[in-house]
């Protein structure tokens, strides 16, 4: 099912913490995306999806999202699953969509790590994925299959704590947006204080436009 509806400013458009099928297209307007009582991001540009993390992760949603003035958002109320072969018009602009997304976050892992070409056949580099995202996780390692890079997840800024006591990593790919933003903060500042981790590279994600969360990342380093 495919509806459009209208907003007025303040109005709540998804909840934290729902889960459901599809996702949106936003028509016309602009829209907060909210976490714990703070906007994070804005979404302005027609034509741009969202909402489609909780139907593939088959997880609650982790923000709020609102109309910051008037708009009009098309709500698509079908499973993916099920949109993939019903239109694939639609299916295919979702697809484009992710694909994007994680191309994006692929080449800055290759422009940080290593020449793979110098590494002999036996050698893997090691990756550690900082996310409370398991997919998220799984998705970056299946695009990543093809090169000798072994990625290992970690859902908590304490566990990643852990694994670097332990493990050596080329790069550490670390999620600003975890459920305590200040765990990612402190995890990094420990990090750079560690005689074995303090030249590790350092791939900070976060999805934010918010200049205060941008800054506090810079003072972390």
């Amino acid at each position: 099912m495919q509806q459009t509806k209208a907003y007025e400013p303040g109005d709540t458009i998804l909840s934290q913490g729902e889960t459901s099928r599809g996702f949106c297209i936003l028509k016309s307007g602009t829209l907060e995306v909210v976490k714990s009582g703070k906007v994070i991001t804005e979404l302005s540009v027609p034509g741009i999806i969202f909402g489609e993390m909780s139907d593939i992760l088959g997880e609650p949603r982790i923000s709020d999202v609102r109309a910051k003035d008037e708009a009009l958002v098309i709500h698509i109320e079908k499973s993916i699953d099920d949109l993939v072969v019903e239109d694939p018009k639609i299916a295919k602009k979702l697809i484009f969509t992710l694909a994007k997304r994680l191309d994006q976050t692929t080449g800055m892992l290759e422009n940080l790590l290593p020449d793979t070409d110098t590494l002999s056949e036996d050698h893997e580099l090691e990756i550690l994925v900082v996310d409370n995202r398991e997919a998220m996780v799984e998705q970056l390692g299946r695009d990543l299959g093809n090169r000798p890079w072994q990625i290992t997840g970690a859902e908590t800024a304490g566990k990643a704590t852990e694994m670097t006591k332990r493990g050596n990593y080329a790069l550490i790919v670390l999620s600003l947006n975890l459920p305590n933003p200040e765990d990612a903060m402190d995890f990094y500042r420990a990090l750079r204080k560690n005689p074995r981790t303090k030249s590790t590279p350092v791939l900070a994600t976060v999805v934010s436009t918010d200049s205060d969360m941008k800054q506090r990342g810079r003072n972390a380093g």
